[in-house]
């Protein structure tokens, strides 16, 4: 694949410096990209069981509970069964193709319990306790394409792991498994989308997927929604030392020309692999993500390297605070970001552009941390008034509008980035750090890596 011509004429267009680097080569430098790739998980600050990813917690939540490990998506409707249950058709949505994954793909024995209301629609059944739903896995993102903050598809606030708690019990995967289970799991699909009437049946967009004879009752598939379920035959995993074997999955999934499947590749190789490569892309030419596994409990605060917030929705308001106080707390580092979409527009898949190095380190929550031990504290504590003085204008803005515009957001970032541009910081490459799990990134003005001090 990546030495094809087709492949180089990419290449070379995406990353002029590498471009005469063998495939060989450029694996090699992928896998080693892939040990400092930040792993994410994204969810909302707010606590609306009616939202997009109403499976998942929220900074209230963790905060009033003093939860001290990372829930998955079978513990919360256990823990918070008023609210998951709120939001019925969503709770099934999400829970029904991850119920067929789990044993399907990975080997999980069936849940032993049924819940009242959603026993019938899960075949895989329910957890019968939490010690039972304790035994699954936490979804996550692995932002291979370095996006500044890559959750903005399930939240305003996104974890990023600590690859070396995790990386021995992390599987990998070339796309979404609950796609992957949607469209290419009939049975699933047959099973499960005529249960419905054909209300209902709009609930769950991947019904829209199955075949004619296979969709709710009355209705009518919809568009086709092209998944090559033959690039990934079997869907074999991968893990941080074996991962190789996912590129073409990857490249060919949504079932395009050659084209534009090796034109995917070379983006993601050249989001990856250095500075010199085209870091700017358009939302043409980026194309998702890699998902990644994360198998056992994740422990607070060892399980977590750090956080990035989205400003948008945040920054200035009551629940930022509360972000704020939730690293605090833990002792993780703060990151902001103005996010990947306009803001107060909604997220769009993917979003228009991805522009890089666009985070700026918290400075009150670096000071409550073990990491950036190598920075001035009186730089850093002048940087927290420079931080307040901001966060006041964001919420006198939002004390008079509804929502801040997009202006007013970039606003508050050039601001910040002007005026402290010292703590701006960018995701890792390979080779920036000597222990780069321990760190956080890098600062764009000063090439210094930002670690966690030795304990």
């Amino acid at each position: 694949m990546l030495d094809s011509g087709l492949f180089r004429d990419l290449w070379h267009e995406r990353c002029p410096a590498l471009a005469n680097l063998p495939g060989t080569e450029l694996l090699r430098r992928y896998r080693a990209a892939l040990e400092v790739t930040e792993v994410v998980h994204g969810f909302p600050a707010a606590d609306n069981p009616h939202q997009n990813n109403a499976l998942d917690m929220s900074i209230d939540m963790m905060m009033d509970s003093n939860a001290t490990y990372f829930f998955n998506q079978w513990q919360m409707p256990l823990l918070y069964p008023q609210r998951e249950f709120l939001s019925y058709f969503s709770l099934v949505a999400y829970l029904a193709p991850a119920g067929a994954a789990e044993p399907a793909i990975w080997g999980f024995p069936p849940f032993s319990g049924v819940a009242a209301g959603i026993g019938r629609v899960l075949g895989s059944g329910f957890p019968a306790s939490l010690a039972e739903a304790d035994n699954r896995i936490v979804y996550t993102v692995l932002n291979q394409a370095r996006v500044d903050f890559p959750a903005y598809l399930w939240g305003d606030v996104a974890v990023v792991f600590n690859n070396s708690y995790i990386r021995n019990s992390t599987l990998l995967e070339p796309t979404d498994t609950g796609d992957y289970v949607c469209a290419c799991n009939r049975s699933f699909t047959a099973s499960f989308c005529r249960q419905w009437n054909q209300t209902s049946c709009k609930e769950f967009w991947y019904c829209n997927w199955a075949a004619e004879s296979e969709v709710c009752e009355g209705g009518e598939r919809g568009a086709a929604y092209e998944h090559n379920c033959s690039a990934w035959p079997g869907a074999p995993s991968g893990t941080w030392n074996h991962v190789d074997h996912l590129l073409s999955p990857y490249a060919y999934w949504y079932n395009q020309s050659d084209a534009a499947a090796l034109d995917r590749v070379a983006t993601l190789l050249g989001r990856m692999l250095g500075r010199s490569c085209v870091l700017n892309v358009s939302a043409a030419r980026f194309d998702y993500y890699f998902e990644a596994e994360l198998f056992g409990r994740l422990e607070f605060p060892t399980a977590v390297r750090f956080v990035v917030a989205d400003m948008g929705p945040l920054f200035g308001t009551a629940l930022g605070a509360t972000v704020r106080q939730w690293c605090t707390r833990w002792g993780w580092p703060l990151l902001w970001s103005p996010g990947v979409y306009a803001h107060p527009e909604p997220p769009s898949y993917p979003p228009r552009n991805f522009t890089s190095n666009r985070r700026i380190l918290d400075p009150a929550a670096l000071l409550q941390s073990r990491a950036g031990g190598n920075l001035s504290r009186t730089g850093i504590t002048a940087a927290v008034g420079v931080f307040e003085r901001w966060w006041a204008v964001a919420e006198a803005v939002r004390a008079n509008a509804s929502a801040p515009t997009t202006a007013e957001v970039t606003g508050w970032w050039e601001g910040l980035a002007a005026a402290a541009g010292g703590l701006r910081i960018e995701p890792l490459y390979a080779g920036d750090c000597a222990t780069p799990d321990d760190c956080i990134g890098r600062l764009t003005a000063s090439s210094d890596c930002i670690c966690y001090d030795p304990q």
